[in-house]
């Protein structure tokens, strides 16, 4: 299995070439579509490219903090990963005065893994 790594401009990061294809920058929109069709998972915080998953039938792990996922999560093929928080979800840099998102700050790389896992292993 492959990871994809997208978005609008390339990371100030180094990934392991080996593990990680690096697509940032480089996508339009239907390239974008087509990537996420193809998919055997997408994992991304609530953004446009979630929404494409629900509407290929991607199945999509979604990371939730600053955002309400009762309002925008998809209905299907969809595990959410949040963190409860009191002042969660505020609408994060839309609206409130939040600067240090602790509710995405919070998730952990284990929820995400165990969400992932659920979902591959057709136990979602």
């Amino acid at each position: 299995m492959k990871n994809v790594i997208f978005g609008k401009e390339k990371l100030d990061y180094q990934w392991d070439e080996k593990a990680v294809i690096d697509l940032c920058g480089m996508l339009s929109l239907r390239q974008l579509g087509e990537l996420v069709r193809n998919a055997d998972l997408l994992v991304n915080s609530c953004s446009m490219p979630i929404h494409l998953s629900a509407a290929t039938g991607t199945p999509c792990v979604v990371l939730y903090g600053y955002t309400d996922p009762c309002r925008w999560a998809p209905r299907m093929h969809c595990k959410i990963v949040k963190s409860d928080l009191p002042c969660s979800p505020c609408d994060g840099y839309h609206g409130s005065k939040c600067t240090d998102p602790l509710c995405m700050k919070r998730l952990s790389v284990e929820e995400v893994y165990k969400s992932c896992q659920e979902i591959l292993s057709n136990d979602f």
